[in-house]
């Protein structure tokens, strides 16, 4: 292992000393620009109404409003994704907003939705309770 005793830059050229030799080296560099990708924020999820009827439309907005594009949006309904089977349809709009829509709520409608925005820099998510009234409702007390 060589111990550096000196470095010096002259022009393109840098010239170190260590112990026992005098090296030069020639550094090319180029810098066009350097740019840091920021991360997604979003604004919080929420329903348009506290508690849903049953048999009533509902649905739920995602907006990201910081993050270098593009990013990607998505939704899941308890952690797995959301299936059309449910009746639940979710829209992009645009590169920063995503819609849910449920076009008549049921019992089985009942439960948390995520809405999760990812770019190359990072990841977000935000969470809503969607509540269910109506004759599939059993409260406990």
């Amino acid at each position: 292992m060589v111990g550096w005793i000196k470095g010096e830059r002259v022009g393109r050229e840098v010239q170190l000393e260590s112990e026992r030799r005098l090296i030069s080296l020639q550094v090319y560099y180029y810098f066009s620009s350097i740019k840091l990708s920021e991360p997604p924020k979003m604004v919080p999820v929420a329903f348009s109404q506290d508690v849903a009827q049953e048999g009533s439309f509902a649905q739920a907005v995602c907006t990201v409003t910081e993050g270098d594009e593009p990013i990607k949006i998505s939704w899941t309904f308890h952690g797995a994704g959301i299936s059309s089977d449910l009746g639940i349809v979710t829209q992009n709009i645009g590169a920063r907003t995503s819609i849910l829509l449920i076009g008549s709520v049921g019992y089985r409608h009942r439960g948390s939705y995520t809405c999760m925005a990812s770019n190359r820099a990072g990841s977000v998510s935000s969470s809503a309770e969607l509540k269910v009234n109506g004759s599939g409702d059993i409260s406990a007390d």
